[in-house]
């Protein structure tokens, strides 16, 4: 029987080390603040590191067995609540329709709204301290902290453009607009399982508020859920599953007749990622893309360098949780001493031409190096004066 994340103790090797731009160490910053002073006299803020993803379910789907890499993928379990690892057979011996909290072994990849239910009603029935699950599939990949400025009572849905590799993009049409938007799909007819079941969910006359002549795509391969909304999703994903719809078609129709039912005229309850890299089929990001995004699909765990990237972030940022992170400070220039910059900027201030000799000219003067540095210090003084004004630096 597999082995999930709660009991998961074994050594993760750290992977090739890259360094965290010193703005994601202020996300996920929660708890209370104290000022710090710098040994230049500045101050700073510090507070306790936490996941946004503290009380989350992460569900990680594979569309076939690899046990074998459930160890690399358990690297994110220090960013959540606990681990959902699912996949054919990974529970062999309990039977296809097992499932708990940390394992299912669902077979069908074409519908996978119908266990994500399942597991969704698991939480509701036996983990109150759960608040949302994210749904992703493994060869995609999340930056944890840098969702803590995320509306976590919101449902997430990625919202990126086609580009390489074929979107689906997000989008809601019926019959009569179906040819503004190509897609291979529509030859095999899943909208019209998604308006049968549209239209089942209308003649239950519940307080549900959809078109049932509506449907919508979208790739579905990143998404979260709020626990508010886990009751709506389980009812409609069995309607959804009756008929069965195409899950690329059945998990965006469900989210949208949820977003229209439950938003208000002013706020909608579907935050559309737009920063998401890649696409259902995109591949090949390089190691730029994957740390310059807090999310993407599909990384080739056979090309080394990005995974690579990808997981040293995780090692490093896992380690920083729990710990006080102080964000940036601001450093404030000291003395007026005549010389302090380079000799191209007293150039350029005092109309001369820009020369590559690191000497000072004899055609700049005394009084104009003094007046160029007071200028330069001028400067400094008010950004330091304008960081007060917008309360960077306020002690708390």
């Amino acid at each position: 029987m597999a082995t999930g994340p709660r009991s998961y103790h074994g050594t993760v090797a750290l992977c090739t080390v890259f360094s965290i731009l010193t703005i994601l160490y202020t996300f996920g910053l929660q708890g209370p603040r104290n000022a710090l002073f710098n040994n230049d006299g500045s101050t700073s803020r510090s507070s306790i590191l936490e996941s946004p993803f503290k009380n989350t379910l992460a569900m990680i789907r594979w569309n076939s067995l690899h046990p074998e890499r459930m160890p690399l993928l358990a690297q994110y379990a220090p960013f959540f609540h606990d681990i959902h690892f699912s996949m054919p057979d990974l529970v062999s011996d309990q039977g296809e329709g097992f499932h708990n909290l940390t394992h299912d072994s669902e077979p069908d990849s074409l519908h996978m709204q119908g266990q994500v239910a399942r597991t969704m009603q698991h939480v509701l029935n036996n983990e109150p301290e759960i608040e949302g699950l994210l749904y992703f599939h493994f060869d995609a990949w999340i930056d944890p902290l840098a969702f803590s400025k995320s509306n976590m009572e919101n449902i997430w849905f990625p919202d990126s453009s086609d580009g390489d590799g074929g979107g689906p993009r997000f989008i809601c049409l019926t019959e009569a607009t179906i040819s503004k938007y190509e897609w291979w799909g529509w030859g095999h007819g899943y909208y019209k399982d998604a308006v049968a079941a549209s239209t089942t969910v209308k003649e239950f006359g519940m307080d549900y508020v959809l078109n049932p002549e509506e449907f919508c795509l979208g790739w579905s391969d990143i998404y979260y859920i709020p626990r508010r909304f886990f009751a709506d999703f389980i009812f409609l994903s069995e309607i959804f599953m009756d008929f069965p719809v195409w899950h690329e078609v059945a998990i965006p129709t469900i989210l949208h007749i949820i977003d229209q039912t439950r938003s208000s005229r002013a706020r909608s309850v579907l935050d559309r990622i737009g920063d998401c890299w890649g696409s259902c089929c995109a591949s090949s990001p390089d190691v730029q893309d994957v740390l310059w995004n807090r999310c993407g699909h599909r990384l080739d765990y056979l090309d080394e360098p990005p995974v690579d990237a990808h997981y040293g972030r995780l090692a490093e940022e896992a380690a920083m949780l729990g710990h006080r992170i102080a964000e940036p400070a601001h450093g404030s220039i000291r003395g007026k001493a005549p010389g302090r910059f380079v000799v191209e900027t007293h150039r350029a201030l005092n109309g001369r031409p820009v020369s590559n000799d690191d000497r000072i000219p004899s055609d700049i003067s005394d009084h104009e190096i003094r007046s160029t540095d007071k200028i330069l210090y001028n400067w400094a003084v008010e950004r330091d004066s304008n960081f007060r004004k917008a309360d960077r630096l306020k002690v708390y």
